[in-house]
C-alpha cells in the first residue's frame, strides 16, 4: 500500500508538473497568437498606407506632368511675346527715322520758305520802286 501511495503521490506532483508545463504552453502560445495579431494588423495598416503613398506618388506626378505642360505653353508665349516685343522695337526705330527724316523735311521747307519770303520781300521792294 506505500507503494502505491508513493506512486499515486508521485502520478499526483508529475501531474501537477505536467499541468504547470502545459500552462506555460498555453500562455506562451497566447503571447504568441496576439504577437501574430498584432504584427497582422501592422502590416494590413502598412499596406493602407502604402497605398495611400501609391495614390499620392500618382497625384504628384500628375500635377508635375501638368506644371511641365504650363511651363511648356509659358516658354512658348514667352517666345511669341519676345517676337512681338522685336517687332515693335523695330517698328519704334522705323518710326524715329521717319520722324527725323520728316523733322529734316519740315527744317528744309522752313529754310525754303524763309528764303522765299525773303526773296518776295526783296521782290515786293523792288516793285514798290516801278509802281506810280
Amino acid at each position: 500500500a506505500d507503494e502505491v501511495r508513493k506512486l499515486a503521490e508521485k502520478t499526483q506532483k508529475s501531474l501537477h508538473d505536467i499541468q504547470i508545463t502545459i500552462d506555460s504552453l498555453t500562455q506562451e502560445i497566447n503571447s504568441i497568437s496576439e504577437d501574430i495579431n498584432k504584427n497582422s494588423k501592422n502590416m494590413q495598416e502598412l499596406a493602407q498606407t502604402s497605398q495611400k503613398v501609391e495614390k499620392n506618388i500618382i497625384t504628384i506626378s500628375n500635377k508635375t506632368g501638368d506644371v511641365v505642360h504650363i511651363a511648356q505653353e509659358n516658354y512658348e508665349n514667352s517666345k511669341i511675346s519676345n517676337e512681338s516685343t522685336q517687332k515693335v522695337i523695330k517698328n519704334i526705330a522705323d518710326i524715329y527715322k521717319l520722324s527725323k527724316e520728316n523733322a529734316d523735311s519740315v527744317s528744309k521747307i522752313s529754310n525754303d520758305l524763309d528764303m522765299v519770303s525773303h526773296i518776295s520781300t526783296k521782290l515786293s521792294q523792288e516793285l514798290v520802286k516801278f509802281k506810280i
